[in-house]
């Protein structure tokens, strides 16, 4: 039985991004339905309901951005680079993807064909 290869450093950091990324869309996912459960009785028209979840998804957005790069900032006691800036904007585009199952389902219900 031969052991498996260890891990290169890049292999290791790749692996956590990856994992990382997926934190972001299970926590955009848990706030965007938690958004929809609390404004459903609210909510009067799907127009209302769309611009609810895309505010709070918004909200969500910019907040764990800003949050992610104070932390980098304070971490690498520098501000972050465009590079590290974009870099973060696309690690967290996994949040605005759990945004679009529910939008689609809404704009559907609101048609009728839910």
């Amino acid at each position: 039985m031969t052991r498996p290869e260890p891990l290169t450093v890049v292999e290791v950091e790749r692996e956590e991004h990856e994992i990382e990324r997926s934190s972001h869309a299970i926590y955009g996912l848990v706030i965007i339905t938690a958004t929809l459960v609390a404004e459903r009785e609210a909510a009067t028209d799907a127009v209302t309901s769309l611009l609810v979840l895309w505010g709070a998804g918004m909200v969500l957005l910019l907040a764990h951005l800003y949050s992610a790069a104070v932390a980098q900032a304070g971490e690498r006691g520098r501000w972050l680079s465009h590079a590290e800036r974009h870099l973060l904007i696309l690690d967290n585009v996994p949040v605005l993807l759990a945004l679009v199952v529910p939008s689609i389902l809404i704009a559907l219900a609101d048609v009728g064909v839910l």
